[in-house]
């Protein structure tokens, strides 16, 4: 805030990294099943948990089917309809992907007995999230 400009990563992390030479562990908010949660966490894990959570995001994004085809011209519908399937299809594709990097990011918390329970509720998620995005194939 007082450099008036936008934080990028590499400021929070060294942020992060001051409280954490200096001893000072404060309190995080993660998101849990019940919904936000505060936790002590070191400058390592918060990233790790925003990396997940990025990953997770765009997987949710990436798994959201296309919306109808609205067009008029039923011969334009026909050609279109292969190139939305296939479209789907690589949606389906990365949202695994992400998936899977997102849950290499949660595991680096399951070492924290604080933030294990969190981790293996989102672990657990993402795997749910891969299991029907693989039987929707």
């Amino acid at each position: 805030k007082r450099l008036q400009r936008i934080l990028r990563v590499q400021d929070y992390y060294n942020l992060g990294y001051l409280h954490y030479t200096a001893g000072e562990f404060p309190q995080t908010a993660i998101v849990t099943g019940e919904g936000l949660r505060l936790v002590r966490m070191g400058p390592k894990q918060y990233l790790h948990y925003l990396k997940a959570m990025s990953h997770y995001q765009i997987a949710v994004r990436a798994s959201e089917p296309l919306p109808a085809d609205t067009t008029a011209d039923s011969t334009a519908r026909v050609r279109g309809a292969q190139f939305r399937a296939e479209l789907d299809r690589e949606g389906r594709r990365r949202a695994v992907a992400e998936l899977r990097r997102a849950i290499t990011e949660f595991s680096h918390m399951l070492s924290s007995p604080e933030l294990e329970p969190s981790a293996r509720e989102w672990i657990l998620r993402c795997n749910e999230q891969i299991g029907s995005l693989a039987a929707g194939n």
